[in-house]
């Protein structure tokens, strides 16, 4: 399953998903997920899906038929690659949420991205289109702006950040190599933050004996006001902290050490 992300104005917060597979059979079922890593709760991501669409592979359109809240049938007979297209409304802000502005492409792809069930288990990639200039901040395998999972699970669970502005520093610990990375406007003082982290990687490193990862991820969206959230998955956690001005300050710091 491929799915190729874009975006013309990101000053409306529209992101524009494109997913292909190959299909065999009369009828197909599209998914997007009702759940994401760290919340026990049924979601509602398919409210900020519009301009859902359907095509085989010379681009002709396809009938289809919202069957539930968040799953589409669509009729392929005859159809050898489905592309389905969508955009993706992404104005909300926070550890587990998809966002779009003019400054940033941050997604988990558990909000926003459609799968085929029966196909869940098979390898996804993931093309990113978006300014020469950015960074792409990921705990998924990635390279050339293409994120490479081995099944739909690991790409639900691999949020990213794309930006300019990304602030990025690292550290190894025990062998394996540990990313903190600062979207917002702060001041991170990489030498304390690195200080700090690794007392506590230390520490998981002996409980655990061996990471199961090659690599782990930090992703701070440091935002101008009060808030305090985080989510964790295999291979990053992503937290949300501000105000930015206080970021390495008193009882904020503290929470930033807390959360992470």
């Amino acid at each position: 399953m491929k799915y190729i992300i874009s975006y013309t104005k990101p000053h409306d917060h529209f992101i524009d998903i494109e997913f292909i597979a190959a299909v065999n059979g009369s009828e197909t079922l599209v998914q997007l997920p009702a759940w994401r890593p760290g919340r026990y709760e049924l979601g509602n991501f398919a409210k900020n899906v519009q301009k859902f669409a359907a095509f085989d592979e010379k681009g002709l359109p396809l009938q289809f038929q919202k069957v539930t809240k968040d799953c589409w049938k669509i009729l392929t007979q005859g159809v050898s690659n489905l592309h389905v297209k969508y955009n993706y409304y992404a104005a909300d802000l926070n550890a587990g949420s998809t966002f779009l502005d003019p400054s940033q492409l941050y997604m988990n792809p558990v909000n926003c991205c459609v799968y085929i069930p029966e196909r869940i288990n098979e390898e996804c990639h993931m093309e990113l289109n978006f300014p020469e200039n950015y960074k792409l901040a990921c705990g998924a395998d990635q390279s050339n702006n293409v994120i490479r999972c081995k099944d739909f699970h690991e790409l639900a669970d691999s949020p990213f950040i794309a930006s300019a502005s990304l602030q990025h520093n690292k550290f190894v610990c025990e062998g394996t190599e540990f990313n903190l990375w600062f979207q917002g406007e702060c001041k991170p003082d990489h030498s304390k933050l690195t200080n700090d982290f690794i007392k506590f990687c230390n520490h998981q490193m002996e409980m655990m004996k061996k990471a199961p990862f090659a690599s782990y991820h930090f992703l701070f969206q440091i935002l101008p006001y009060r808030t305090y959230h985080g989510v964790e998955h295999v291979t990053s956690t992503v937290i949300a902290l501000g105000p930015g001005y206080n970021l390495m300050k008193g009882d904020l710091y503290e929470d930033l050490l807390g959360v992470s």
